[in-house]
């Protein structure tokens, strides 16, 4: 990590070593843990902050005001006890984390390695009678009294006040401006909301979500959430103890208008919602809505949507329509709509959306929504998914009350054969246009001298995963015949993939190794597009490709291969030109054109300018402000 030293920031003390800390957490605790720190050093060296740990790959490297997020909690492992190696001077450890379950977790896996910091804001009064146990948090602006018990790993958010002989156990989190009243029990894992109030004298069961501004006026049961003046429960996280009293009877039809506002977002794999849905679930819980996601998880899940409350219920699903792993799943999401009522399911992804929406089998007046990011037996699709994936579509159409279709080939699909009850063409799941920023000459021209492309070559991009869906070898060939005639072509491959090493054998072969840059996962995918000249996709199946929404947002022009998708983006000659699957020749020619164009629009700088903006303009309707506008009423409609 020495290249990041530079902008690290520097904790070292004259006169003294200061103790060693990571924080584990690079979202917006960990970035509250990181001043606070800062805050205690001002007034009296103590920490030394190494950097952040976070199992979130896409961070990895970046550096998050002001420190290095160094990888995952496979970090850490350099500091274990191995044999007869006792590392001495191992860091401390602050989990920045406020979800009850992830936060144990972490803890139970390193607690045996590693000693965990109290970190407590230096204007906060501490007396005699107060015990605060390891790894706890707490902020400026907490008021604490007399005879108080904190346990281990809690979260104490600014302006809270805890009164006289509270217990608060250890991973409970109190967000801003919570008032514990006195000779109250917190019990383990509890969330109590902004401004809630739990007054004097009452127990809230381990596990239980206060939401905020309620007022807790009766002790409260383990697993629940509760909301409101009083607080009342409205969702049941177990039903295993009789203990529990059922709910107060409502009217039945106030208790359906209020689950219409509680949504289940169903996908195969946790990716999914981290790649594209975070925007339209922190949209709906704007909106009043109650979110939660069921999902098989291979990456945790955004911790920002657990910090708003989202609940992660892990599903077994498998990418094989006929594995028994999905009955199984079928079973948990029955169970899971049982215990929580949900008014309305959104579904994404195949394997997902089939199963979801089966649920309205037994449960026929849940609402279901499927999100479509590209059918499987369209042109470009192969026969296995004709033969499987469209007769599953024409029955699960039955149980769809409204299919959103994100390309217009889909669309008119979804009209004529499928006939759900309500089907919606929407721009794809949203491009934030804010994010793509243009870079300097002078960055521009520093993260070409790091990649050793000159500021002459004319560069092409493609984003993609390496796979034979991508064809890539598509543009291998053409590079191949315009060795000659582009002596200063150079192309990004940008993307991991199972056919990474027959790829570069492949240019290899067609002697055009030299031309090619295999770049692997990257995140300044956004730099990289900056420094090119021109994108391409040449894929053979696509939805509504993300890749060349993000080219088109940095104003660059396109080449892709004339598929559904592609079709809806690439739309003009503006934006850029269609070549046929596996028509390297028309690549080829398509590439060179653009190559000599770009000495003569070079020449007019106004004109390149001009079609830069005009680009821009046509990706305008797919940005995620509009795309959430037609999510919202297309929700409302089904209330």
């Amino acid at each position: 990590m020495s290249n990041y030293n530079n902008i690290i920031k520097n904790h070292i003390v004259e006169g003294g070593r200061k103790m060693d800390i990571i924080i584990i957490g690079a979202g917006g605790v960990g970035r509250e843990v990181a001043l606070i720190i800062e805050q205690i050093n001002a007034r009296t060296p103590k920490w030394n902050i190494l950097g952040i740990v976070d199992d979130n790959e896409s961070m990895w490297g970046k550096v998050v005001n002001g420190y290095v997020v160094l990888g995952g909690l496979s970090y850490l492992d350099r500091y274990r006890n191995n044999g007869d190696i006792t590392y001495i001077n191992k860091p401390n450890i602050v989990v920045a984390i406020a979800n009850y379950r992830v936060k144990k977790n972490i803890v139970d896996k390193l607690k045996d390695d590693f000693d965990f910091a109290t970190i407590i804001h230096p204007d906060v009064f501490i007396n005699e009678s107060i015990s605060i146990g390891a790894g706890t948090i707490i902020y400026p602006g907490v008021i604490m009294t007399t005879n108080i018990t904190i346990g281990d790993h809690v979260i104490v958010s600014p302006k809270c006040g805890i009164g006289h002989d509270s217990i608060i156990k250890d991973y409970a989190s109190l967000l801003w401006n919570v008032n514990i009243s006195g000779n109250d029990l917190i019990e383990e894992g509890v969330l109590i909301g902004s401004g809630a109030t739990v007054i004097q004298g009452k127990t809230v069961g381990q596990g239980s979500i206060i939401g905020a501004g309620a007022v807790v006026v009766k002790d409260v049961l383990s697993n629940t959430t509760n909301v409101g003046v009083p607080s009342k429960i409205i969702k049941k996280k177990e039903i295993n103890d009789a203990s529990i009293v059922k709910l107060e009877e409502n009217n039945e039809k106030d208790k359906s208008k209020e689950n219409m506002k509680k949504v289940l977002y169903i996908t195969t794999v946790s990716r999914t919602v981290n790649a594209f849905l975070i925007p339209h679930i922190e949209m709906l819980l704007e909106n009043g809505y109650s979110v939660d996601i069921a999902c098989s998880i291979d990456k945790e899940i955004d911790k920002g949507l657990i910090e708003k409350g989202v609940r992660v219920f892990e599903v077994p699903f498998s990418r094989s329509p006929l594995s028994i792993g999905n009955f199984k799943a079928f079973k948990e999401l029955i169970k899971i709509q049982k215990e929580n009522q949900y008014g309305i399911v959104h579904v994404h992804t195949p394997i997902a959306s089939i199963f979801g929406r089966l649920l309205k089998v037994k449960f026929p007046k849940l609402k279901t929504i499927y999100t479509a990011h590209g059918y499987h037996f369209l042109k470009g699709g192969s026969k296995a998914g004709w033969l499987l994936y469209y007769p599953i579509e024409k029955v699960m159409a039955k149980f769809t009350d409204v299919t959103i279709n994100i390309n217009s080939e889909d669309y008119e699909i979804t009209k004529s054969k499928l006939k759900p009850k309500k089907s919606y063409l929407v721009k794809g799941v949203g491009l934030d246009l804010n994010s793509y920023k243009t870079l300097s000459y002078e960055e521009q021209k520093r993260k070409k001298q790091e990649l050793n492309i000159k500021d002459e070559d004319f560069v092409v991009i493609m984003i993609a995963e390496l796979n034979e869906n991508k064809n890539q070898i598509q543009l291998i060939k053409a590079i191949e015949l315009l060795k000659e005639d582009c002596p200063r072509l150079k192309v990004m491959f940008v993307g991991e993939g199972d056919k990474l090493n027959e790829l570069k054998q492949e240019a290899l072969a067609r002697g055009v190794r030299d031309k090619v840059l295999f770049l692997g996962f990257r995140n300044d995918v956004n730099e990289l597009i900056n420094i090119s000249d021109i994108g391409t996709l040449l894929s053979y199946r696509e939805g509504l490709p993300r890749n060349i929404m993000e080219l088109m947002a940095n104003g660059k022009k396109v080449i892709a291969t004339d598929i559904r998708g592609c079709r809806d983006l690439v739309c003009n000659e503006n934006v850029g030109q269609l070549v046929k699957v596996g028509d390297f020749q028309a690549t080829a020619r398509t590439i060179k054109e653009y190559y000599y164009m770009k000495e003569i629009m070079l020449e007019v700088a106004a004109t390149y300018e001009s079609s830069d903006e005009e680009i821009v303009r046509e990706i305008e309707p797919y940005d995620v402000v509009n795309v959430n506008k037609e999510l919202m009423d297309i929700y409302k409609s089904l209330n």
